[in-house]
């Protein structure tokens, strides 16, 4: 079993590069090919900046945290597909008020997030991968309390002057990943220390 040290640091890897990827290519994509109106349809919100970016970033972390690329592939099409494939028939079969928009964007992005988080835990497991699924959320959302106490200890973090829509990843995208990678990598490590505890 590798130490606790080591699986951060590939997690923090993976997280802060997986970030770092997804804001420069959505970003390049929008600047040079609109990609923000792809797959939508005449109803509804925009969406697919939010699924491209979600599926690059756990790509990584999946790639950061197993090494293998089937498990970057499942970590990728998970967010990806799972938001992109419903918001695309959703905005060509819908037309509701914004508060309902709101709330179904929520919860796709929601279910697919969480369950690209769980796989990649589960893929990441041996014996009862189930456990490991529910360390990476756990680790996962521990990640989203971090951020959340970075950014109150230093606000400014999240008013960085940076143009917004630009190539230049801004540091509230960065410790996302980072924050995610390794609290993702956290939770699956306890929880592999835990079922080797009960062996023992």
């Amino acid at each position: 079993m590798t130490t606790l040290f080591a699986a951060l640091l590939r997690g923090a890897t993976g997280g802060f590069a997986g970030g770092a990827a997804a804001h420069i290519v959505v970003a390049a994509l929008n600047r040079f090919a609109n990609a923000d109106q792809w797959l939508k349809g005449p109803h509804g919100p925009s969406f697919f900046n939010l699924a491209l970016f979600m599926g690059i970033l756990y790509g990584s972390i999946g790639l950061a945290l197993s090494g293998r690329p089937k498990t970057a592939l499942a970590g990728c099409c998970v967010p990806l597909l799972g938001i992109a494939l419903p918001m695309s028939v959703m905005t060509r079969t819908l037309s509701c008020g914004p508060m309902a928009w709101v709330y179904s964007v929520s919860v796709i992005f929601i279910a697919a997030v969480w369950g690209a988080v769980f796989l990649l835990g589960w893929l990441s497991g041996r014996d009862r991968r189930w456990l490991s699924g529910l360390g990476a959320m756990a680790g996962s959302f521990a990640g989203y309390l971090a951020l959340s106490a970075a950014l109150k200890l230093a606000p400014g973090l999240a008013l960085w002057p940076w143009r917004v829509g630009g190539l230049l990843p801004q540091p509230t995208v960065l410790l996302d990943g980072l924050f995610t990678g390794s609290g993702m990598a956290a939770g699956i490590w306890l929880a592999a220390r835990h079922l080797a505890a009960t062996k023992a």
